[in-house]
């Protein structure tokens, strides 16, 4: 395995900029579907879109470890992870622009429908996407040293990813509306996504499941067998576990930071981004500390 330049270790690692660009950018379908009031109308009760955001999450849960599965089988002159990375990241942009178009401007079940239905193919391609890119990581660094600086640099991109859902897309919302806001943070997105694709080179496997580490040969487990194997895993059920309550956490305050600007501080909606931005500030000044104890 030959190692990473610099040039490669930057276009691998801001993939994670259009994760966290895509991603935090949706916090505001609840607003957009269920609004408190003033310009926009509602479209669903809040109940109903939270119901159909519910669903779609628990998709995604489900469809995780079936990707990943199916990701670990392939077997194609592309690789195992790039094939995925190519083809849903262009489904998974119409699939984001797609859920600021409901069928109906007014309240009705059919937006109820299409909010469930949109959001869970949403969230299909995004893991798609994200579980073959995570899995790149180890295949392509060389070494644990090489693999905590791609970290390291995966976390700079999505902080920068943060910036841009956060403060961008409220500026975005305030200059041309929601579609428009889908629209362009959905293509800075799709190009991020790509960008890994160009500058690595997977490598192509055959009949064989290689070993991550050591390129040794190993039987490839089934899903059952292998998620048995995870959950025995005591280290990584306690990653899982603050991993769930830590995002838990953010993404609440994501998707009720509009209407806490707007209805508990009284602000306009163009100020959400601002406010966040503070927020943003304090994660960058801790960055360097961040990335020195993980050396």
């Amino acid at each position: 395995m030959s190692k990473l330049t610099l040039a490669q270790k930057l276009m691998y690692s801001s993939g994670y900029l259009g994760i966290m660009l895509i991603n935090t950018s949706l916090m505001w379908a609840m607003y957009f579907y269920a609004p408190p009031g003033g310009s926009l109308k509602p479209l669903l009760p809040i109940k109903l879109f939270a119901l159909a955001m519910l669903g779609g999450r628990i998709f995604d849960a489900l469809t995780d470890s079936l990707i990943g599965h199916w990701s670990d089988r392939t077997r194609s002159r592309w690789g195992r992870r790039v094939p995925f990375i190519v083809f849903a990241s262009l489904p998974l942009f119409i699939s984001f622009v797609l859920i600021w178009m409901p069928p109906s401007k007014e309240v009705s079940i059919l937006n109820f429908v299409w909010a469930a239905g949109i959001i869970s193919l949403f969230f299909f391609f995004f893991t798609c996407v994200i579980v073959p890119y995570l899995a790149l990581l180890p295949e392509i660094a060389e070494g644990s040293r090489e693999r905590i600086n791609l970290s390291a640099l995966q976390g700079l991109f999505s902080i920068v990813g943060l910036g841009i859902g956060m403060i961008g897309s409220s500026f975005l919302i305030g200059w041309k509306g929601f579609r428009w806001m889908s629209v362009i943070v959905g293509l800075v997105a799709l190009i991020s996504f790509y960008l890994p694709v160009i500058a690595v080179r997977e490598k192509s496997r055959g009949g064989r499941r290689e070993d991550l580490v050591g390129g040794r040969e190993s039987p490839a487990l089934k899903l059952k067998e292998a998620l048995v194997e995870t959950f025995k895993n005591k280290p990584f059920l306690s990653f899982i576990a603050g991993s769930l309550f830590f995002w838990f956490g953010f993404y609440t305050i994501l998707a009720n930071a509009p209407y806490l600007v707007t209805e508990v501080m009284g602000r306009d909606l163009s100020e959400v981004g601002k406010i966040l931005g503070v927020s943003l500030l304090v994660a960058v000044i801790f960055f360097p500390f961040m990335r020195k104890s993980l050396t």
